[in-house]
């Protein structure tokens, strides 16, 4: 996925997704201005948006079914997530 698409861009070409799917898109994408990769999500955050303790299955989902470039590492001893490209 090229830096310059927007975000009502990206997700229209997703089809749909449900709250919880959402909701993880528009945290992980952020600013419109912030180049690929994307800035680092703890999953605190996204435990805390999306009140799902399973959240990180949509994120699997997302990346398995839907194509999402999404990647996962550690920061402050947690996982985080972001936009990869």
């Amino acid at each position: 996925m090229s830096g310059s698409i927007t975000f009502s861009a990206y997700i229209s070409q997703l089809g749909t997704v449900g709250k919880a799917k959402g909701t993880i898109l528009r945290e992980l994408w952020g600013s419109e201005d912030t180049p690929f990769p994307k800035p680092w999500i703890q999953s605190a955050r996204l435990l805390n948006l999306t009140g799902q303790k399973y959240f990180d299955r949509r994120i699997r989902e997302l990346r398995d079914e839907r194509g999402c470039d999404i990647e996962t590492g550690t920061l402050g001893g947690g996982y985080s997530y972001r936009f990869k490209s």
